[in-house]
């Protein structure tokens, strides 16, 4: 009856049972339950936190009857703890209660399957971070889920990747490949951690495979058939795609999809339209989902697509687009550990600009002054941003070099200070 129920006036009940929930036993708990995951699935994510703080992890009996439950919690807080260190305490406590519940969670309900993987899935996402999990907490979850042996088999590769180099082993990409034929067997088949596979094996994969498991994540998340065989035909698709009618994990899996298309495209060299295509659908999902930083790469990737396009066409009003990108990126994103990426690379197309006048722009010239007032507050710490963002010393050290003596150049020599 609860999921059936208009979302609306759910939401009335639900916010009437708060007063009165601790009274109302197992029912008030269910209610909470249910509200919290259509929230959720609809995206609003403050309304699923309200409702589904009234849920201890201690529940285990609710999340064995309501799993999504159970996910939707574990989601909530991974958007809220993940990449932060900080919190890496209350990320294992996480770790901690979901394992927890999976012992006393009865495993004999094959109905419940699918969502007990997935529920594993996101315990071995968080331990990616935390890096908890031990030998026997694997094997545990392998002797009751047999078909977790899979998940825990990628989790393992992912979490000896090298972190310096950032990537895979011979030997840890022949044991990813190997694990295609296992994904292509149920339970796994078609689930949200095969999409999650596919999405690593396409990273190590030739362009044409690499093209195929784009298609086949993209038919995972919308659960249909897709008749395209190229990824710029795959792009003109996603142009077309009318986002309002997917639920949040949909969007959510498509964001991170429409990223690994954006990286392909590059690294396959489309036309730069078609590259600039893909972002922007990355930009709109990203925006509909309120992920910050994931609007923040996908209008990086604009700018310099944008800027990319001026030194091929060297056109006024290609230029004007590219300025204008950063320009937004800029007052869009004022932190600094956004703004030590932004402002060289905004400066590196003015002082490439056939343009004699770019420089004396007076979006630059102010935005010069706001970098150098920064700088002298001393806010130009690059361990400070959350998510943490690298500094890109060699762009800085380019347009450095390349920059007439100004009064840009010294705010840039400055920065540089500031960051070392």
């Amino acid at each position: 009856f609860l999921y059936e129920l208009d979302l609306n006036k759910l939401a009335k009940l639900a916010e009437r049972a708060i007063y009165v929930v601790n009274e109302m036993g197992d029912e008030g708990k269910i209610l909470m339950a249910v509200s919290g995951v259509r929230s959720f699935e609809n995206g609003s994510m403050a309304e699923a936190a309200k409702y589904l703080n009234y849920i201890n992890y201690s529940e285990s009996n609710l999340y064995g009857e309501i799993p999504k439950a159970l996910q939707c919690k574990i989601k909530l807080d991974l958007r809220t703890y993940y990449n932060d260190k900080k919190k890496n305490q209350e990320l294992s406590s996480t770790l901690d209660a979901i394992l927890r519940i999976l012992n006393l969670n009865d495993n004999s309900h094959t109905s419940h399957l699918d969502d007990q993987l997935e529920s594993i899935s996101l315990l071995l996402d968080i331990n990616l971070q935390v890096k908890q999990l031990t030998e026997e907490d694997f094997n545990f979850l392998i002797k009751k889920w047999p078909s977790s042996a899979t998940l825990i088999k990628l989790h393992k590769t992912l979490l000896n990747k090298d972190s310096i180099a950032g990537k895979f082993t011979d030997e840890q990409i022949k044991d990813l490949q190997e694990l295609k034929r296992k994904f292509a067997e149920k339970p796994l088949w078609h689930s949200r951690s095969h999409g999650r596979y596919l999405n690593v094996l396409g990273s190590i994969s030739s362009d044409n495979e690499a093209v195929e498991c784009v298609i086949a994540r993209l038919e995972i998340i919308l659960i249909e058939e897709i008749n395209h065989d190229s990824l710029e035909k795959l792009i003109d698709y996603l142009k077309l795609l009318n986002i309002k009618r997917l639920n949040f994990d949909q969007l959510e899996d498509l964001a991170y999809l429409t990223g690994s298309i954006s990286a392909l495209a590059q690294r396959m060299d489309l036309p730069i339209d078609k590259k600039l295509t893909a972002n922007i659908v990355r930009f709109d999902i990203n925006e509909r989902l309120g992920d910050r930083f994931g609007t923040y790469l996908s209008l990086y990737a604009i700018a310099e697509l944008c800027s990319e396009k001026v030194e091929i066409s060297n056109l006024d009003e290609d230029f004007k687009n590219a300025n204008q990108a950063y320009f937004d990126l800029f007052y869009k994103f004022p932190e600094s550990n956004y703004r030590v990426f932004i402002y060289p690379a905004w400066l590196k197309l003015l002082g490439h600009s056939s343009n004699e006048n770019a420089l004396l722009d007076e979006k630059i010239i102010t935005a010069t002054l706001m970098v150098k007032h920064s700088i002298e507050n001393g806010e130009f710490n690059v361990e400070a941003g959350e998510p943490k963002l690298y500094v890109n010393y060699s762009l800085i050290n380019e347009v450095i070099n390349t920059l007439p003596d100004s009064e840009f150049k010294e705010t840039l020599f400055n920065l540089q200070k500031a960051i070392n």
